[in-house]
Protein backbone atom coordinates (compact mmCIF):
# COMPACT_ATOMS: atom_id res chain seq x y z
CA UNK A 1 0.00 0.00 0.00
CA UNK A 2 2.42 2.42 0.49
CA UNK A 3 4.34 1.68 -2.18
CA UNK A 4 1.43 2.30 -3.93
CA UNK A 5 0.54 5.56 -2.38
CA UNK A 6 4.30 6.76 -3.37
CA UNK A 7 4.03 5.30 -6.99
CA UNK A 8 0.94 7.32 -7.47
CA UNK A 9 2.10 10.57 -6.32
CA UNK A 10 5.04 10.47 -8.59
CA UNK A 11 2.94 9.43 -11.86
CA UNK A 12 0.32 12.40 -10.70
CA UNK A 13 2.88 15.25 -10.69
CA UNK A 14 4.44 13.46 -14.21
CA UNK A 15 0.40 13.61 -15.33
CA UNK A 16 0.06 16.88 -14.38
CA UNK A 17 3.26 18.65 -15.65
CA UNK A 18 2.51 16.56 -19.27
CA UNK A 19 -0.77 17.38 -19.56
CA UNK A 20 -1.83 20.48 -18.31
CA UNK A 21 -2.55 22.20 -21.52
CA UNK A 22 -5.19 19.46 -21.45
CA UNK A 23 -6.52 19.41 -18.33
CA UNK A 24 -6.72 22.80 -17.35
CA UNK A 25 -6.36 24.21 -13.83
CA UNK A 26 -9.24 23.35 -12.57
CA UNK A 27 -8.92 19.75 -13.74
CA UNK A 28 -5.10 19.46 -12.17
CA UNK A 29 -7.04 20.86 -8.71
CA UNK A 30 -9.56 18.27 -8.89
CA UNK A 31 -6.95 15.36 -9.83
CA UNK A 32 -4.42 16.55 -7.46
CA UNK A 33 -6.36 17.14 -4.37
CA UNK A 34 -8.60 13.84 -4.83
CA UNK A 35 -6.21 11.94 -5.28
CA UNK A 36 -4.45 12.79 -2.33
CA UNK A 37 -7.21 13.43 -0.23
CA UNK A 38 -7.61 9.39 -1.10
CA UNK A 39 -4.43 8.20 -0.02
CA UNK A 40 -4.10 10.86 3.08
CA UNK A 41 -7.26 8.49 4.40
CA UNK A 42 -5.29 5.32 3.66
CA UNK A 43 -2.64 6.53 5.68
CA UNK A 44 -5.25 7.16 8.71
CA UNK A 45 -6.46 4.37 8.41
CA UNK A 46 -3.05 2.55 8.47
CA UNK A 47 -2.18 4.49 11.13
CA UNK A 48 -5.32 3.45 13.83
CA UNK A 49 -4.86 -0.07 12.98
CA UNK A 50 -1.63 0.33 14.09
CA UNK A 51 -2.17 2.01 17.17
CA UNK A 52 -5.02 0.14 17.76
CA UNK A 53 -2.88 -2.80 19.40
CA UNK A 54 0.28 -0.98 21.16
CA UNK A 55 1.94 -4.24 21.85
CA UNK A 56 2.10 -5.89 18.48
CA UNK A 57 5.19 -6.22 16.68
CA UNK A 58 4.29 -4.28 13.93
CA UNK A 59 4.26 -0.96 15.56
CA UNK A 60 7.44 -1.39 18.48
CA UNK A 61 10.07 -3.05 15.62
CA UNK A 62 10.77 -2.36 12.56
CA UNK A 63 8.92 -3.67 9.50
CA UNK A 64 10.61 -3.34 5.91
CA UNK A 65 9.47 -4.44 2.64
CA UNK A 66 12.89 -5.13 0.28
CA UNK A 67 14.20 -5.66 -3.15
CA UNK A 68 17.01 -6.31 -4.17
CA UNK A 69 19.13 -4.04 -6.86
CA UNK A 70 22.71 -4.53 -7.93
CA UNK A 71 23.93 -5.24 -4.90
CA UNK A 72 21.87 -3.26 -2.43
CA UNK A 73 19.02 -4.14 -0.80
CA UNK A 74 16.34 -1.38 -1.43
CA UNK A 75 13.17 -1.20 0.65
CA UNK A 76 10.38 0.70 2.94
CA UNK A 77 10.69 1.43 6.52
CA UNK A 78 7.50 1.30 8.22
CA UNK A 79 7.91 1.89 12.00
CA UNK A 80 6.39 4.21 14.74
CA UNK A 81 8.96 7.00 12.96
CA UNK A 82 8.40 6.78 9.66
CA UNK A 83 4.21 5.79 9.41
CA UNK A 84 3.67 9.28 11.58
CA UNK A 85 6.01 11.07 9.22
CA UNK A 86 4.34 9.80 6.20
CA UNK A 87 1.57 11.36 7.75
CA UNK A 88 2.54 14.70 8.72
CA UNK A 89 3.86 14.87 5.06
CA UNK A 90 0.97 14.42 3.15
CA UNK A 91 -1.42 16.11 5.31
CA UNK A 92 0.60 19.32 5.44
CA UNK A 93 1.32 18.84 1.79
CA UNK A 94 -2.68 18.68 1.29
CA UNK A 95 -3.87 21.51 3.48
CA UNK A 96 -0.92 23.82 1.29
CA UNK A 97 -2.61 22.47 -2.19
CA UNK A 98 -5.69 23.57 -1.15
CA UNK A 99 -4.25 27.03 0.06
CA UNK A 100 -2.08 26.86 -3.31
CA UNK A 101 -5.14 26.22 -5.81
CA UNK A 102 -6.31 29.51 -4.11
CA UNK A 103 -3.27 31.68 -3.82
CA UNK A 104 -1.69 31.03 -7.45
CA UNK A 105 -4.72 30.13 -9.20
CA UNK A 106 -3.82 33.21 -11.38
CA UNK A 107 -0.57 32.17 -11.79
CA UNK A 108 0.50 31.82 -15.67
CA UNK A 109 2.90 28.43 -14.84
CA UNK A 110 -0.06 27.72 -11.99
CA UNK A 111 0.04 23.74 -13.40
CA UNK A 112 3.96 23.53 -12.92
CA UNK A 113 4.10 24.90 -9.76
CA UNK A 114 1.49 22.70 -8.65
CA UNK A 115 3.20 19.49 -10.35
CA UNK A 116 6.39 20.26 -8.47
CA UNK A 117 4.96 20.49 -5.16
CA UNK A 118 3.49 16.97 -5.68
CA UNK A 119 7.31 16.44 -7.19
CA UNK A 120 8.32 17.83 -2.89
CA UNK A 121 5.82 15.59 -0.88
CA UNK A 122 7.03 12.57 -3.32
CA UNK A 123 11.57 13.02 -2.92
CA UNK A 124 10.07 13.82 0.82
CA UNK A 125 8.24 10.73 1.18
CA UNK A 126 11.12 8.89 -0.15
CA UNK A 127 13.39 10.62 2.01
CA UNK A 128 11.68 9.47 5.44
CA UNK A 129 10.39 5.58 4.16
CA UNK A 130 13.77 4.89 2.88
CA UNK A 131 15.31 1.10 4.80
CA UNK A 132 18.98 2.33 4.11
CA UNK A 133 20.98 5.29 3.45
CA UNK A 134 21.34 5.32 -0.29
CA UNK A 135 17.73 5.28 -1.02
CA UNK A 136 17.61 8.26 1.54
CA UNK A 137 20.23 10.33 -0.32
CA UNK A 138 17.60 9.81 -3.66
CA UNK A 139 14.89 11.86 -1.11
CA UNK A 140 17.38 13.37 0.39
CA UNK A 141 18.87 15.29 -3.09
CA UNK A 142 15.49 15.63 -4.70
CA UNK A 143 13.83 17.62 -2.15
CA UNK A 144 17.14 19.77 -2.28
CA UNK A 145 16.94 20.02 -6.50
CA UNK A 146 13.05 20.81 -6.21
CA UNK A 147 13.28 23.45 -3.26
CA UNK A 148 15.96 24.91 -5.81
CA UNK A 149 13.13 25.52 -8.83
CA UNK A 150 10.02 26.40 -6.44
CA UNK A 151 12.28 28.94 -4.64
CA UNK A 152 13.32 30.65 -7.94
CA UNK A 153 9.92 29.74 -9.54
CA UNK A 154 9.82 33.44 -9.86
CA UNK A 155 12.97 33.44 -12.19
CA UNK A 156 12.43 36.28 -13.36
CA UNK A 157 13.10 38.62 -10.12
CA UNK A 158 16.59 38.64 -9.48
CA UNK A 159 15.62 37.94 -5.41
CA UNK A 160 14.44 34.84 -6.23
CA UNK A 161 17.37 33.66 -7.96
CA UNK A 162 19.93 35.03 -5.41
CA UNK A 163 17.36 32.69 -2.62
CA UNK A 164 17.30 29.83 -4.75
CA UNK A 165 21.44 29.96 -5.60
CA UNK A 166 22.20 30.48 -1.70
CA UNK A 167 19.75 27.81 -0.48
CA UNK A 168 21.52 25.51 -3.48
CA UNK A 169 24.75 26.38 -2.45
CA UNK A 170 24.67 25.73 1.30
CA UNK A 171 22.80 22.65 1.01
CA UNK A 172 25.98 21.05 -1.15
CA UNK A 173 27.49 21.75 2.34
CA UNK A 174 25.26 19.41 4.23
CA UNK A 175 25.15 16.98 0.84
CA UNK A 176 28.89 16.87 1.13
CA UNK A 177 28.35 15.69 5.04
CA UNK A 178 26.23 13.19 4.19
CA UNK A 179 28.33 11.34 1.59
CA UNK A 180 30.74 11.70 3.51
CA UNK A 181 28.72 10.20 6.63
CA UNK A 182 27.53 7.46 4.38
CA UNK A 183 31.17 6.59 2.90
CA UNK A 184 32.55 6.14 6.60
CA UNK A 185 29.40 3.88 7.30
CA UNK A 186 29.53 1.85 4.54
CA UNK A 187 33.24 1.20 4.78
CA UNK A 188 33.22 0.25 8.51
CA UNK A 189 29.98 -1.20 8.94
CA UNK A 190 30.07 -3.05 5.55
CA UNK A 191 26.43 -2.21 5.51
CA UNK A 192 23.98 0.34 4.75
CA UNK A 193 20.86 -0.29 6.48
CA UNK A 194 19.06 2.43 8.88
CA UNK A 195 17.29 -0.53 10.96
CA UNK A 196 21.16 -1.66 11.68
CA UNK A 197 21.81 1.83 13.48
CA UNK A 198 19.29 1.54 16.57
CA UNK A 199 21.09 -1.74 17.65
CA UNK A 200 24.53 -0.74 17.15
CA UNK A 201 26.74 -1.31 20.55
CA UNK A 202 30.09 0.37 20.46
CA UNK A 203 32.33 -1.41 23.01
CA UNK A 204 35.66 -0.92 24.02
CA UNK A 205 37.47 -2.67 20.85
CA UNK A 206 35.61 -0.51 18.42
CA UNK A 207 37.65 2.48 16.82
CA UNK A 208 35.96 5.51 18.96
CA UNK A 209 37.76 7.82 16.16
CA UNK A 210 36.37 6.16 13.37
CA UNK A 211 33.06 6.83 15.42
CA UNK A 212 33.61 10.39 16.07
CA UNK A 213 34.25 11.38 12.45
CA UNK A 214 31.33 9.65 11.30
CA UNK A 215 29.06 11.77 14.05
CA UNK A 216 31.19 15.01 12.75
CA UNK A 217 29.90 14.64 8.91
CA UNK A 218 26.49 13.02 10.21
CA UNK A 219 26.00 16.30 12.31
CA UNK A 220 27.79 18.49 8.82
CA UNK A 221 24.90 16.97 6.79
CA UNK A 222 21.81 17.68 9.83
CA UNK A 223 23.27 21.20 10.45
CA UNK A 224 23.04 21.92 6.74
CA UNK A 225 19.43 20.55 5.86
CA UNK A 226 17.97 21.67 8.86
CA UNK A 227 19.76 25.36 8.88
CA UNK A 228 21.45 25.27 11.82
CA UNK A 229 24.79 27.48 12.94
CA UNK A 230 26.74 29.30 10.16
CA UNK A 231 24.46 27.32 7.70
CA UNK A 232 21.27 29.04 8.59
CA UNK A 233 21.79 31.48 6.54
CA UNK A 234 19.43 30.42 3.39
CA UNK A 235 16.23 29.80 5.15
CA UNK A 236 15.36 33.29 5.68
CA UNK A 237 16.09 34.17 1.71
CA UNK A 238 14.51 31.59 0.49
CA UNK A 239 11.08 33.29 1.50
CA UNK A 240 11.68 34.87 -1.79
CA UNK A 241 9.66 32.29 -3.11
CA UNK A 242 5.88 32.33 -3.29
CA UNK A 243 4.44 31.89 0.21
CA UNK A 244 2.89 28.29 -0.61
CA UNK A 245 6.61 26.86 -0.92
CA UNK A 246 7.86 28.82 2.46
CA UNK A 247 4.87 27.28 4.03
CA UNK A 248 5.34 23.64 2.57
CA UNK A 249 9.39 24.08 3.39
CA UNK A 250 8.90 25.20 6.83
CA UNK A 251 7.16 22.80 8.20
CA UNK A 252 6.89 19.26 6.96
CA UNK A 253 9.31 18.98 4.04
CA UNK A 254 13.52 20.20 3.77
CA UNK A 255 14.55 21.69 6.72
CA UNK A 256 13.14 18.52 8.64
CA UNK A 257 14.88 16.22 6.72
CA UNK A 258 17.96 17.12 9.10
CA UNK A 259 16.08 16.40 11.93
CA UNK A 260 14.91 13.11 10.90
CA UNK A 261 18.33 12.31 9.81
CA UNK A 262 19.64 12.96 13.34
CA UNK A 263 16.43 10.97 14.81
CA UNK A 264 17.50 7.85 12.85
CA UNK A 265 21.50 8.27 14.06
CA UNK A 266 20.64 9.36 17.38
CA UNK A 267 22.80 6.34 18.55
CA UNK A 268 25.67 7.79 17.01
CA UNK A 269 25.59 10.96 19.00
CA UNK A 270 25.08 9.45 22.56
CA UNK A 271 27.89 6.80 22.03
CA UNK A 272 30.54 9.68 20.57
CA UNK A 273 32.61 11.59 22.90
CA UNK A 274 31.05 14.38 25.03
CA UNK A 275 32.67 16.83 23.75
CA UNK A 276 30.59 16.50 20.41
CA UNK A 277 27.57 16.22 22.69
CA UNK A 278 28.02 19.34 24.26
CA UNK A 279 28.92 20.83 20.83
CA UNK A 280 25.43 19.97 19.58
CA UNK A 281 24.19 21.53 22.55
CA UNK A 282 26.15 25.00 22.40
CA UNK A 283 25.76 25.44 18.45
CA UNK A 284 21.89 24.54 18.28
CA UNK A 285 21.23 26.13 21.31
CA UNK A 286 23.22 29.66 19.66
CA UNK A 287 21.32 29.16 16.84
CA UNK A 288 18.41 29.46 18.34
CA UNK A 289 19.02 32.07 20.62
CA UNK A 290 20.52 34.03 17.54
CA UNK A 291 17.69 33.19 15.22
CA UNK A 292 15.00 34.11 17.39
CA UNK A 293 17.02 37.57 18.01
CA UNK A 294 17.08 38.05 14.52
CA UNK A 295 13.43 37.45 14.19
CA UNK A 296 13.46 40.72 16.94
CA UNK A 297 15.34 42.70 14.46
CA UNK A 298 13.79 42.34 11.38
CA UNK A 299 10.69 44.19 9.83
CA UNK A 300 9.56 41.18 6.90
CA UNK A 301 6.70 39.02 8.32
CA UNK A 302 7.70 35.94 6.34
CA UNK A 303 11.28 36.57 7.67
CA UNK A 304 10.58 36.72 10.83
CA UNK A 305 8.55 33.35 10.47
CA UNK A 306 11.49 32.20 8.85
CA UNK A 307 13.98 32.86 11.46
CA UNK A 308 11.01 31.81 14.25
CA UNK A 309 11.22 28.27 12.06
CA UNK A 310 15.81 28.02 12.60
CA UNK A 311 15.12 28.60 16.22
CA UNK A 312 12.31 26.34 16.88
CA UNK A 313 14.77 23.56 14.58
CA UNK A 314 17.63 24.70 17.24
CA UNK A 315 15.31 23.15 20.09
CA UNK A 316 14.38 20.48 18.96
CA UNK A 317 18.18 19.83 17.87
CA UNK A 318 18.98 20.72 21.49
CA UNK A 319 16.24 18.26 22.81
CA UNK A 320 17.99 15.26 21.09
CA UNK A 321 21.11 16.41 22.20
CA UNK A 322 20.36 16.54 25.60
CA UNK A 323 18.46 12.47 25.12
CA UNK A 324 15.05 13.47 24.94
CA UNK A 325 14.18 12.51 21.33
CA UNK A 326 10.93 11.66 22.05
CA UNK A 327 10.06 15.09 22.88
CA UNK A 328 12.14 16.96 19.87
CA UNK A 329 10.34 14.41 17.66
CA UNK A 330 6.40 15.34 19.50
CA UNK A 331 7.47 19.14 18.81
CA UNK A 332 8.80 18.83 15.24
CA UNK A 333 5.15 17.35 14.72
CA UNK A 334 3.13 19.71 16.94
CA UNK A 335 4.94 22.17 15.08
CA UNK A 336 4.76 21.58 11.46
CA UNK A 337 0.63 22.62 11.98
CA UNK A 338 0.94 25.56 13.46
CA UNK A 339 4.15 27.05 11.31
CA UNK A 340 2.10 26.05 8.22
CA UNK A 341 -1.06 27.91 9.46
CA UNK A 342 1.76 30.78 10.28
CA UNK A 343 2.82 31.02 6.49
CA UNK A 344 -0.66 30.82 4.90
CA UNK A 345 -2.11 33.80 7.06
CA UNK A 346 0.72 35.74 6.70
CA UNK A 347 0.36 35.09 2.55
CA UNK A 348 -3.25 36.27 2.96
CA UNK A 349 -2.34 39.34 5.00
CA UNK A 350 0.37 40.20 1.93
CA UNK A 351 -1.56 39.64 -0.04
CA UNK A 352 -4.47 42.05 1.49
CA UNK A 353 -2.16 44.71 2.28
CA UNK A 354 -0.90 45.71 -1.83
CA UNK A 355 1.77 42.61 -1.40
CA UNK A 356 3.65 44.45 0.94
CA UNK A 357 5.55 42.81 4.22
CA UNK A 358 7.14 45.04 5.89
CA UNK A 359 4.80 45.04 9.40
CA UNK A 360 4.85 48.48 10.01
CA UNK A 361 3.17 49.41 7.21
CA UNK A 362 0.13 46.87 8.29
CA UNK A 363 -1.43 49.05 11.19
CA UNK A 364 -4.17 47.09 12.61
CA UNK A 365 -5.08 44.19 11.09
CA UNK A 366 -6.79 42.82 13.90
CA UNK A 367 -9.99 45.88 12.48
CA UNK A 368 -9.32 45.80 8.78
CA UNK A 369 -8.60 41.72 7.99
CA UNK A 370 -9.79 40.16 11.60
CA UNK A 371 -10.26 37.08 10.20
CA UNK A 372 -6.76 36.27 8.63
CA UNK A 373 -5.67 38.53 11.88
CA UNK A 374 -7.27 35.20 14.40
CA UNK A 375 -5.77 32.72 12.30
CA UNK A 376 -1.94 34.66 12.40
CA UNK A 377 -2.73 35.17 15.95
CA UNK A 378 -3.49 31.08 16.64
CA UNK A 379 -0.34 30.46 15.40
CA UNK A 380 1.26 32.96 17.24
CA UNK A 381 0.10 31.69 20.72
CA UNK A 382 1.19 28.04 19.48
CA UNK A 383 4.70 29.03 19.14
CA UNK A 384 4.91 30.85 22.33
CA UNK A 385 3.42 27.72 24.27
CA UNK A 386 -0.03 29.74 25.35
CA UNK A 387 -1.81 26.99 27.53
CA UNK A 388 -4.65 24.78 25.95
CA UNK A 389 -3.16 24.99 22.43
CA UNK A 390 -1.28 22.49 20.97
CA UNK A 391 2.08 24.47 21.05
CA UNK A 392 1.95 24.36 24.78
CA UNK A 393 1.86 20.13 25.14
CA UNK A 394 5.02 19.70 22.97
CA UNK A 395 7.12 22.85 24.08
CA UNK A 396 6.19 22.44 27.97
CA UNK A 397 6.92 18.58 27.08
CA UNK A 398 10.43 19.95 26.18
CA UNK A 399 11.55 22.48 28.49
CA UNK A 400 10.35 20.52 31.38
CA UNK A 401 12.83 17.31 29.94
CA UNK A 402 15.56 20.12 29.65
CA UNK A 403 15.12 21.47 32.39
CA UNK A 404 15.24 17.90 35.02
CA UNK A 405 18.47 16.78 33.04
CA UNK A 406 21.54 16.94 34.96
CA UNK A 407 24.27 18.84 32.38
CA UNK A 408 24.77 22.42 34.08
CA UNK A 409 22.68 25.25 34.31
CA UNK A 410 24.94 26.66 31.60
CA UNK A 411 23.75 24.33 29.08
CA UNK A 412 20.31 24.59 29.82
CA UNK A 413 20.27 28.31 29.96
CA UNK A 414 20.58 28.51 25.95
CA UNK A 415 16.77 26.68 25.59
CA UNK A 416 15.38 29.48 28.14
CA UNK A 417 16.78 32.09 26.80
CA UNK A 418 15.53 30.86 23.26
CA UNK A 419 12.08 30.43 24.30
CA UNK A 420 11.97 34.28 26.03
CA UNK A 421 13.07 35.21 22.48
CA UNK A 422 10.10 32.98 21.30
CA UNK A 423 7.60 35.38 23.14
CA UNK A 424 9.08 38.73 22.79
CA UNK A 425 8.66 37.87 18.75
CA UNK A 426 5.45 36.77 19.38
CA UNK A 427 4.44 40.01 20.99
CA UNK A 428 6.27 42.06 18.96
CA UNK A 429 4.04 40.69 15.62
CA UNK A 430 1.07 40.95 17.96
CA UNK A 431 1.98 44.70 18.30
CA UNK A 432 2.44 45.39 14.80
CA UNK A 433 -0.78 43.89 13.91
CA UNK A 434 -2.64 45.51 16.63
CA UNK A 435 -2.15 48.58 18.03
CA UNK A 436 0.81 49.82 15.97
CA UNK A 437 -0.06 52.90 13.21
CA UNK A 438 1.20 52.40 9.86
CA UNK A 439 4.04 54.69 8.91
CA UNK A 440 1.93 56.22 6.18
CA UNK A 441 -0.84 58.11 6.91
CA UNK A 442 -3.24 55.50 5.30
CA UNK A 443 -3.64 52.17 5.37
CA UNK A 444 -2.63 50.65 1.80
CA UNK A 445 -5.36 47.86 2.33
CA UNK A 446 -6.71 46.68 -1.02
CA UNK A 447 -7.01 43.53 -3.24
CA UNK A 448 -8.62 41.81 -0.25
CA UNK A 449 -8.03 37.82 -1.29
CA UNK A 450 -11.13 36.44 -1.25
CA UNK A 451 -11.73 34.13 0.81
CA UNK A 452 -13.00 30.88 -1.12
CA UNK A 453 -13.80 27.88 -0.33
CA UNK A 454 -10.34 26.11 -0.99
CA UNK A 455 -8.68 28.58 1.35
CA UNK A 456 -11.21 28.08 4.20
CA UNK A 457 -10.72 24.10 3.60
CA UNK A 458 -6.76 24.61 3.89
CA UNK A 459 -7.24 26.90 7.27
CA UNK A 460 -9.32 24.44 8.83
CA UNK A 461 -6.98 21.77 7.47
CA UNK A 462 -4.40 23.27 10.03
CA UNK A 463 -6.07 25.32 12.42
CA UNK A 464 -8.20 22.44 14.08
CA UNK A 465 -5.01 20.15 14.87
CA UNK A 466 -3.32 23.77 16.21
CA UNK A 467 -5.61 23.95 18.58
CA UNK A 468 -6.68 20.04 19.49
CA UNK A 469 -4.03 17.88 18.69
CA UNK A 470 -2.04 17.97 21.21
CA UNK A 471 -4.64 17.96 23.97
CA UNK A 472 -5.73 14.25 21.83
CA UNK A 473 -2.30 12.92 21.95
CA UNK A 474 -0.26 14.41 24.89
CA UNK A 475 -1.38 11.56 26.74
CA UNK A 476 -0.22 9.19 24.55
CA UNK A 477 3.43 11.05 24.47
CA UNK A 478 3.85 12.13 27.79
CA UNK A 479 2.15 9.36 29.46
CA UNK A 480 3.37 6.40 27.80
CA UNK A 481 6.51 8.28 26.64
CA UNK A 482 6.57 6.77 22.77
CA UNK A 483 9.66 5.10 24.15
CA UNK A 484 9.64 2.50 21.26
CA UNK A 485 10.68 5.31 18.84
CA UNK A 486 14.06 5.32 19.87
CA UNK A 487 15.92 2.11 20.99
CA UNK A 488 18.55 3.52 22.59
CA UNK A 489 19.86 3.05 26.40
CA UNK A 490 19.51 6.18 27.24
CA UNK A 491 17.83 7.03 30.42
CA UNK A 492 14.51 8.52 29.99
CA UNK A 493 12.71 10.49 32.79
CA UNK A 494 8.74 11.37 32.06
CA UNK A 495 6.90 14.36 33.30
CA UNK A 496 3.14 15.85 33.96
CA UNK A 497 2.44 19.19 32.27
CA UNK A 498 1.77 21.95 35.32
CA UNK A 499 0.20 25.20 35.38
CA UNK A 500 2.91 27.09 36.42
CA UNK A 501 5.46 25.65 33.90
CA UNK A 502 8.03 27.79 31.64
CA UNK A 503 5.84 29.18 28.75
CA UNK A 504 2.95 29.99 30.82
CA UNK A 505 4.78 32.22 33.19
CA UNK A 506 5.89 34.01 30.82
CA UNK A 507 1.93 34.90 29.35
CA UNK A 508 1.37 36.26 33.23
CA UNK A 509 4.42 38.73 33.21
CA UNK A 510 2.76 40.10 29.35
Amino acid sequence: MILSIIILILFLAFFVLASARYIGRNGTVLIILVTNLVALSFIILNILFFSSSLFSSILFSPFAQNFTFFYFEWGFLLDAISILFLFIIVFITTAVLFFASSYMYADVRFCFFISFLQFFMFFMLLLVLSDNLIQLFVGWEGVGVISFILINFWYLRLEANKGALKALVFNRIGDFGYVAFFIFFLVYFQNASLTLIPYIVFNETAILSVLNVITIFMLLAVFGKSAQLFLYAWLPDAMEGPTPVSSLLHSATMVTAGVYLLLRTISFVFYSSTIILYFIIIASGITSIFCGLYALAKFDIKKIIAFSTCSQLGLMICAIAFGFGTAAFFHLYIHAFFKALLFISSGVIIHALANDQDIRKYGSTAISIPIFYLILSLGSVNIMGIFFFSGFYSKEFLLLGISSNALTLFFKSFVFISSFCTVLYSVRLFYYNTTKLPLTSRTIINNIHSLDILLIIAILFLAVPSIFMGFFIADSVIGFGLSFLFTLNVPTTFFTLELSSFSLGFLFFF
